[in-house]
């Protein structure tokens, strides 16, 4: 310990602490499905938005949402989860109102590739299952046509593929 210490106190400073950013979702981000030892035993098969996460925050990933993992927390990064308790969705909404912060991607139809068989309690559902926590917000994620096409996006000045789009609609309640 004393060794790897070394270079931080040589330095004078320590790196600078990471904030923490909470992580809820059914996508395998962080590359752990499988048996334990294919887990263990295989290179690094976290996505890509978790490595990005990482390299500024320090990931704590969750699996239920309540006051107590909530608060580890200032912000939620949200990605197409499993349906959520009813309790679980209170908690998320007083959360959000007294002032935590979510970012929520919510796919109205899902094209993940996964190995998984159709109906796995793993798999990542192929539709948002976000209504009832959307709504009382006011918001409200319409479906692309079924007819959907390749189209591009802009985000940070990269293009981004997106097939189908949804299109957030709002009732200008909340």
């Amino acid at each position: 310990l004393a060794a790897l210490s070394l270079p931080i106190s040589a330095c004078g400073q320590a790196p600078p602490a990471k904030d923490n950013i909470a992580v809820m979702s059914a996508l395998p981000l962080f590359g752990v499905h499988g048996e334990i030892g294919d887990v263990l035993n295989r290179p690094d098969r976290r996505a890509q938005i978790t490595l990005a996460l990482e390299r500024r925050y320090r990931t704590i990933p969750i699996d239920r949402l309540d006051a107590k993992t909530l608060a580890q927390a200032p912000v939620l990064f949200l990605a197409q989860p499993r349906g959520l308790s009813g309790e679980e969705l209170v908690a998320l909404d007083e959360w959000v109102r007294r002032g935590g912060k979510a970012l929520v991607f919510a796919d109205p139809l899902l094209l993940w590739p996964s190995d998984l068989p159709l109906g796995d309690r793993r798999r990542a559902p192929p539709v948002t299952l976000l209504d009832p926590l959307l709504a009382p917000w006011g918001l409200m994620l319409e479906s692309p046509s079924l007819e959907t096409d390749i189209t591009a996006a802009s985000l940070e000045g990269k293009t981004v593929s997106v097939v189908g789009a949804g299109r957030w609609q709002s009732s200008g309640k909340a």
